[in-house]
């Protein structure tokens, strides 16, 4: 009794009650000690009676095995299941949703293009234009927790990251918030999508504050980290290697056990339901674990939490952060040929429409096949096709073998979901960009616009 968890005890005590009253001659039982430092370990306890001559109840032997490490691997295992069961259903509803977004957006720009700005018919339109944007948001959540967001990494300074975000950061926390940075000098250059590195150390800044309502201090740190074959046996689907970690920490209320297991899980929030979907965690894990990377968590209830992102060391020196001036979408369409490559109908009917809209003559193609019989017959300007297509020839490689056959042709992908997970499925290897769905008729316009003019200043 003074070594044995105080809710497993009833259980051992009727099994012994059994043996001892001759119902049973062995058994198997698992359960919990205390050991004298006070760890708790998990133990299997083999079991068997002796007997005298009359069948009367001498002794009982226990071999008893420590399965403490055995636990806990079958419980990353259970939990990396769980997870993956999850981002797959997530990842594939957030592709269909997108889709349908982008269908909805589409026809609403041209339902509003008939009435005039001034009418109320343009504000409520407008209005479920803005609703539509919400719900776009939601999904690349979803897809960043499923790890199937198209991702555009490049070797990245974090420091300078945080530096050109704290004065977002200072807005956006409350005046009762100290903000510390502590950024290591010789930080290593980390492979990551920029956009996605800010959009984590936002959402990990707001829970943060949400962690400290009457106010605290919150640190953001940056460091090398060097993890070897050992620890990384004791971390999930992890390998061993040079990692950049950025690390957001508060003196907030903390976490139970409880909200810590699930705190990775989409839409859990211990927020109340008012304003809080319960996606910022779940896209922080989905990211990092996406782009090579891992998350830990160190909290206690009443003392605060550290979030722990690490995010592997870049091969190659930083790449400049220097962003094309945005122009003007060009005016003067000269009867550019587009071909449109998506397997979706509505979806290709609406961006057909869209383009044709702006001036562009349109081709279409259900399939990467059906693209290079078109392009092998036909002259073609600019190839927008969907990342992820049937038929065993995904965007990707319909770009690599347009950009062999045909190099005169510019390349720019439409996608909201990467179907494998990988960074490499997004195809900018091969010459394309990429407009994120859903998309408005004038983000569409301006990268149509951005991918012509490249081709006249050359």
């Amino acid at each position: 009794e003074d070594i044995t968890l105080p809710e497993d005890y009833p259980k051992s005590m009727a099994m012994l009650e059994k043996l001892v009253g001759g119902e049973i001659d062995q058994f198997i039982l698992e359960k919990r000690y205390k050991t004298k430092s006070g760890e708790i370990i998990d133990s299997m306890s083999f079991v068997k009676a002796s007997y005298d001559d009359n069948g009367k109840y001498l002794r009982s032997t226990a071999a008893i095995l420590d399965i403490t490490d055995r636990k806990k691997s079958e419980a990353q295992l259970v939990q990396a299941q769980k997870m993956e069961a999850v981002g797959q259903l997530t990842g594939g509803v957030a592709h269909d949703f997108n889709n349908l977004l982008a269908i909805i957006v589409g026809n609403l720009e041209f339902l509003a293009e008939r009435f005039s700005k001034e009418d109320d018919a343009n504000n409520l339109i407008n209005k479920v234009i803005e609703t539509v944007e919400r719900g776009s948001t939601l999904t690349q959540r979803l897809l960043a927790f499923s790890r199937k967001q198209v991702l555009q990494p490049k070797s990245i300074d974090i420091n300078a990251l945080i530096s050109g975000m704290e004065f977002l950061l200072r807005r956006t926390l409350m005046e009762g918030i100290t903000i510390q940075l502590k950024t290591a000098d010789d930080l290593w250059a980390c492979e990551a999508d920029p956009a996605q590195v800010e959009s984590v150390i936002l959402n990990l800044a707001i829970n943060s504050r949400d962690a400290m309502p009457g106010g605290g201090n919150l640190t953001i740190e940056t460091a090398n980290v060097v993890l070897s074959k050992e620890d990384a046996v004791e971390i999930d689907d992890v390998v061993a290697g040079e990692y950049v970690s950025l690390v957001v920490s508060d003196d907030g209320i903390g976490m139970s056990p409880e909200v810590k297991e699930r705190l990775f899980d989409p839409f859990f929030t211990n927020k109340g339901m008012v304003g809080h979907s319960g996606l910022g965690l779940s896209m922080v894990y989905g990211f990092a674990k996406q782009s090579g990377g891992y998350v830990s968590i160190d909290s206690e209830e009443g003392r605060g939490a550290a979030i722990m992102v690490f995010l592997p060391r870049a091969r190659q020196e930083v790449e400049s952060s220097e962003t094309r001036e945005t122009t003007t979408p060009r005016t003067e369409i000269k009867g550019e040929r587009i071909l449109v490559v998506e397997d979706d109908p509505d979806v290709r009917a609406i961006t057909k429409a869209q383009l044709e809209n702006l001036g562009y003559k349109v081709l279409e193609a259900e399939t990467a096949a059906v693209a290079l019989d078109i392009l092998s017959m036909s002259e073609v300007d600019l190839l927008l096709s969907d990342i992820i297509l049937p038929g065993g020839m995904g965007g990707n490689e319909l770009a690599k073998e347009t950009r062999r056959l045909y190099p005169s042709v510019k390349i720019l992908f439409m996608s909201g979901y990467s179907e494998d997970g990988t960074q490499s499925s997004a195809g900018f290897q091969n010459g394309g960009t990429l407009l994120q769905k859903p998309f408005r008729q004038k983000e569409l316009a301006q990268k149509i616009s951005d991918l012509f003019e490249e081709v006249s200043e050359h």
